[in-house]
């Protein structure tokens, strides 16, 4: 009987269940493993394992042309947008779009997100058309925007975000010492910690945060290093000294948050979906922040 053509008709109930689990990042084999296990036994399920792909693929060919729609949080962004950053990840959906979330924090420094792009490639017209499309719907710039040392992203903030104060993520800057550094580990180690507790310093005076600087250069002996060289000519975008009178500036002084939001959306979602159902993953994280 429960292969007849009358029992065989998904009931709206199982359409959702089998939406839901793929909402959770699970395939419509494994909903019908489940709706068996939880009803005793197959038999007793509405729809064999093929009725179940057979809706999953219905679904996935219904919205194949209008797909692309995402939703934008505009409440989080006028209460905390002050300060927000943005990073890029992968392997979030199965037309390898790169996943742009926009982080920032709330009144109980937890991370909160303002809205997302899916962008083809990290170009500057793409930054461009991301940023483009989050200021036209939020309506007003953020006061202070940080990213990692990515050109494209730098000139794209640079180009559109015109209101804006942007600031390179310090952990990407002080994480090279010892990749960039010449000599033995510890010698290189002993540097970093100096390094590190003389830019993390956000009480610290300019003029004091210099001459420091140039006294532990002389001390290590680094003046040839042209990585150093780079990183104090551009001292002014990720050193907290020269904008810690910028109100809020020290809110976020890393991507991290940027990081951990991305990790979050990956857990509920796969490479193997389409848009709609990175969507719903998208919204499921969401609800979950």
């Amino acid at each position: 009987m429960d292969l007849t053509r009358g029992r065989r008709q998904l009931q709206s109930t199982d359409k959702k269940f089998i939406q839901s689990l793929q909402t959770a990042g699970f395939g419509p084999t494994v909903a019908h493993r489940v709706q068996s296990s939880l009803k005793g036994g197959q038999h007793l399920v509405t729809g064999t394992k093929s009725d179940f792909k057979n809706h999953a693929r219905n679904v996935r060919s219904c919205v194949a042309d209008t797909d692309a729609q995402m939703i934008v949080d505009r409440c989080n962004y006028t209460m905390f947008g002050e300060v927000l950053a943005f990073d890029a990840t992968y392997a979030t959906n199965r037309h390898n779009t790169i996943f742009v979330p926009f982080t920032g924090m709330d009144c109980h420094k937890k991370c909160v997100t303002f809205g997302a792009g899916l962008i083809h490639n990290e170009t500057i017209d793409s930054y461009q058309w991301l940023l483009n499309a989050f200021i036209t719907a939020h309506g007003k710039q953020p006061r202070l925007v940080l990213t990692d040392q990515d050109a494209a992203m730098k000139q794209a903030v640079s180009s559109v975000l015109t209101e804006s104060t942007h600031r390179l993520c310090m952990w990407h800057v002080t994480n090279k010492i010892l990749v960039k550094l010449k000599g033995e580990m510890q010698v290189n180690e002993e540097i970093r910690c100096r390094v590190n507790k003389l830019v993390w310093n956000v009480f610290i005076k300019i003029e004091t945060f210099e001459s420091r600087w140039h006294d532990l250069i002389d001390e290590f002996n680094l003046r040839e290093n042209k990585w150093l060289k780079d990183m104090f000519a551009i001292r002014e975008s990720w050193v907290p000294a020269y904008y810690r009178e910028l109100p809020m500036c020290c809110l976020m002084k890393t991507t991290s948050r940027c990081e951990s939001s991305n990790s979050q959306f990956k857990v509920y979602s796969s490479r193997g979906n389409n848009l709609v159902q990175f969507m719903n993953c998208f919204e499921m994280a969401l609800n979950a922040q």
